[in-house]
């Protein structure tokens, strides 16, 4: 794959031919799987983390500043629950600095009536387990979420400078930029096709990553995603 590779004094590297990098950190204070997307300084450069477990999740406070927000994260439901209900043990000044920053959005009234309508019929779940607002606590550190939600799909939020697509929750901000959620929802499978569910979540990950640097359009490698998710649980194979 034309890979470079390089020790440092705490880890080894393996440069890929884009701006993004991946590197095993079962020594770092970044709980990000091996080889998941990561940069390897100060996470200034475009960086994909997926975190590794819920017991090894705080450790990712140690990473997360409003200074220099992680590009991509892909919690599940339970790590976003308890991302979430972490941020309150941060120093006093981070803290200020990110509810100065959610505050900067703007997010009154009119965004809480588009979220109502948004929510409703089959995303009535999205609403009752607060995930937005889970998610809006961790843009301050964060650039784009993506949810892992499991049989219910996948939900994306983000930060953008683009208006979206048709079906998107898209809301203006003060500085230009819109705030954007789009849910996908997961492809149909009978139950009694799924052999495992075990590295559907991995390879999700991976079919992210390889779209985001596909320079295709988002609804088509996001679907490409979730068809091999579709196909890894329909598998006899080990994957992960």
């Amino acid at each position: 794959m034309g890979c470079q590779r390089w020790l440092s004094s705490t880890a080894i590297y393996y440069r890929l031919p884009s701006p993004l990098y991946s590197r095993p950190v079962q020594n770092s204070v970044y709980p990000v799987r091996p080889h998941t997307i990561a940069s390897h300084d100060d996470l200034t450069q475009i960086a994909f983390c997926d975190p590794t477990s819920t017991p090894k999740l705080p450790r990712l406070l140690t990473a997360l500043h409003p200074s220099r927000p992680i590009t991509h994260l892909s919690p599940n439901l339970l790590e976003l629950d308890l991302l979430h209900s972490l941020l309150p043990t941060l120093p006093d000044e981070v803290q200020a600095e990110s509810w100065d920053r959610i505050n900067s959005y703007n997010l009154l009234a009119d965004f809480r009536a588009k979220l109502e309508t948004w929510t409703r019929k089959d995303r009535t779940w999205i609403a009752e387990q607060g995930v937005i607002q889970k998610a809006v606590g961790l843009l301050p550190f964060v650039e784009d979420l993506w949810i892992k939600c499991g049989s219910l799909g996948v939900v994306r939020i983000h930060l953008t400078s683009t208006e979206g697509a048709s079906g998107d929750l898209r809301h203006p901000l003060p500085d230009g930029r819109v705030l954007r959620v789009k849910h996908f929802p997961p492809l149909q499978i009978r139950e009694d096709e799924v052999v495992s569910t075990t590295g559907a979540g991995d390879t999700l990950v991976g079919g992210l990553v390889a779209g985001l640097l596909s320079g295709e359009k988002e609804e088509v490698w996001v679907g490409r995603a979730l068809e091999r998710v579709k196909k890894t649980m329909m598998s006899h194979k080990a994957v992960g």
